[in-house]
């Protein structure tokens, strides 16, 4: 690779990290300085919570990948990110995160962890992304329920 190409291809790097996001995929590299605004930014969340230094988040990160392009591709409404717990230690407190790696689903802020019969290590990209479809598909927002109701009333 020439001079030119390897500066241009640092450049972009660091601006994709500056970000906060991978560069042209389909998972959110989450922090604590984006968290909230991806909460907020999107309905439904699918959340990676994983050590880099975990064996079993490195056996599950790529299926995680694969099921957040599976649902991307499929136009189900579940933004995908994962979150470095040894650099988002808030984060993993605010979560309560005890182990790695761990699911957990935000439907409108308010989060669903994975506890399903399959360990989370060994879940396949379909499984991944069709727990997270079954758990938003009956899904009612309390606050649109609270205003149904408000609705009715009178």
């Amino acid at each position: 690779m020439n001079r030119f190409a390897v500066t241009v291809l640092v450049i972009l790097i660091t601006l994709n990290f500056s970000t906060g996001f991978f560069f042209g995929g389909d998972v959110l590299v989450l922090k604590q300085d984006n968290f909230a605004n991806a909460l907020t930014e999107n309905d439904f969340l699918l959340v990676m919570f994983y050590s880099p230094k975990c064996g079993y988040s490195r056996i599950l990160s790529p299926n995680f990948d694969t099921a957040a392009s599976l649902l991307s591709d499929e136009d189900i409404p579940i933004k995908s990110g994962k979150v470095d717990c040894t650099e988002e230690v808030q984060l993993r407190k605010t979560y309560h995160i005890r182990r790695y790696p761990t699911l957990k689903l935000f439907r409108h802020g308010q989060p669903l962890q994975y506890a399903g019969s399959i360990p989370t290590y060994d879940l396949a990209p379909h499984d991944i992304a069709n727990w997270a479809k079954e758990n938003i598909a009956n899904y009612v927002n309390p606050q649109d329920k609270t205003l149904e109701e408000e609705g009715t009333e009178g």
